[in-house]
């Protein structure tokens, strides 16, 4: 898998300095012009626990990069600790389909969603994530403010395109479950 690699070499390259590193791990950082601390942990490690990394309180954006069928060992369904709401990148095939998903949406509705739609690029994502940091550092307070809008070209669909489909979804359940109460 040529991504971990890809995607370390990048961000060296965008300013970012190596905290930690192992053969299947990296941990990289970069301050800021303003003092913020962004901080990048790449993983390829199988057994290493996504459960934690959605429970982590230090932790905003969790992406996952890589094969569409490996999506749920990033975005780990029913703990407790994927209750903590968090930006949710599906940096995937098709990430956008299981990301929108009913069985997605039960685990994940609290969370904030961006998505690729159609064929997804390690570098449309390296490009992505880089940007979400810069855009978040200026604090939009809509996801429109945010700058991002030329991804979307490039199949990237952002939380402000979803809520007809989360809102959709919620109104479908809400009739099951009116269903199952009568």
């Amino acid at each position: 898998e040529s991504w971990f690699e890809e995607t370390r070499t990048h961000f060296l390259k965008q300013g970012f300095h190596i905290v930690k590193s192992t053969r299947d791990d990296v941990t990289l950082e970069r301050r800021s012009a303003s003092g913020v601390v962004w901080r990048l942990a790449l993983t390829r490690d199988e057994a290493a626990d996504r459960a934690e990394t959605l429970g982590d309180p230090t932790i905003d954006i969790v992406m996952h990069r890589g094969h569409i069928y490996h999506l749920d060992k990033t975005f780990v369904a029913n703990s407790p600790e994927a209750a903590t709401p968090k930006l949710l990148i599906g940096g995937a095939c098709g990430a956008y389909g299981k990301m929108t998903a009913p069985s997605f949406m039960d685990a994940f509705s609290k969370h904030d969603l961006i998505a690729d739609a159609d064929i997804s690029h390690g570098a449309v994502n390296n490009d992505l994530i880089l940007e979400v940091f810069r855009s978040l550092e200026n604090r939009p307070t809509t996801w429109d403010q945010a700058n991002l809008k030329r991804f979307e070209k490039q199949g990237i669909v952002f939380p402000n395109q979803m809520p007809s489909i989360v809102e959709n979804y919620r109104r479908i359940i809400d009739e099951q479950r009116g269903k199952l109460v009568s």
